[in-house]
């Protein structure tokens, strides 16, 4: 069976009833989604602060990441 993915919106009910297909929830209106979507965007932001602010190389985004998080 084939699915389609959308943000439980109205507007995909009828084309998946025609066509036989499931449609998935993929909003991110739950709130711990958003809680870990909010968490990596700032673990990321601040990475990226790093190696821009200290002009360190891509090939470091890691250690990058783990000094973020451990701080």
């Amino acid at each position: 069976m084939k699915t389609l993915k959308s943000n439980n919106g109205g507007e995909f009910k009828d084309f998946c009833a025609r066509e036989g297909m499931e449609r998935v929830d993929n909003s991110i209106k739950c709130s711990t989604k958003w809680g870990r979507e909010r968490r990596n965007m700032t673990v990321i932001g601040a990475t990226k602060a790093i190696l821009h602010d200290q002009d360190f190389p891509i090939f470091l985004w890691a250690k990058a990441c783990n000094a973020v998080v451990y701080l």
